[in-house]
């Protein structure tokens, strides 16, 4: 099997126990929307942990030169944390760019 269909299905299965997890709440805020709940990933370790793998494989192999993130708004710096305790952000990221309103 090629590696890179292996890597694929990898991918999938980790972002399908990402979004198991996860809770819709359709028409929230209003009709036609469904809100994610993700506050359940930050709640497991394991999940918090794959959580931050699979930013790290998208962001390596989306944008191999990325040298800075920025973390916008509530969500953004939730995942942000993940992302500034990972090695990954640790030897590649010059910085990490905080952004408020």
């Amino acid at each position: 099997m090629h590696l890179f269909y292996i890597q694929l299905i990898r991918m999938e299965e980790k972002l399908k126990v990402l979004n198991d997890c996860m809770t819709d709440h359709p028409d929230f805020p209003k009709p036609g929307i469904i809100f994610k709940n993700i506050m359940p990933l930050f709640s497991d370790p394991e999940r918090l942990a794959l959580l931050g793998e699979v930013l790290e494989e998208s962001i390596r192999k989306n944008f191999p030169g990325c040298t800075k993130l920025v973390g916008l708004e509530s969500r953004g710096f939730l995942m942000g944390m993940k992302m500034t305790s990972c090695a990954f952000c640790e030897n590649d990221f010059k910085e990490w760019l905080w952004l408020q309103d």
